[in-house]
């Protein structure tokens, strides 16, 4: 639904977003899906040469700010919060 109400409807020529605050919404923020996504390591007792980040596929957005990013090496899907932009 968060995509939905950012793309203009045939009807009112208007985006849902709009219509209801009206104003246009910002979409800086949003990703092509399935493009390629890093996901920052935590600190676990990493030297200073170890691989910082882990390098996944963006499969899409989630609640409360975050991105869902799928990792093959694990076949697992990680969140990632979205930065402010």
């Amino acid at each position: 639904m968060y995509i939905r109400n950012r793309i203009k409807s045939r009807v009112h020529d208007k985006t849902s977003y709009e219509i209801w605050y009206e104003k246009q919404p910002n979409i800086k923020h949003m990703r092509r899906f399935g493009c390629a996504a890093y996901l920052l390591k935590k600190r676990e007792n990493k030297k200073k040469f170890d691989i910082k980040t882990i390098k996944g596929i963006f499969m899409g957005y989630n609640e409360n700010n975050t991105y869902r990013i799928y990792i093959p090496e694990t076949e697992n899907i990680k969140l990632r919060l979205r930065r402010k932009v």
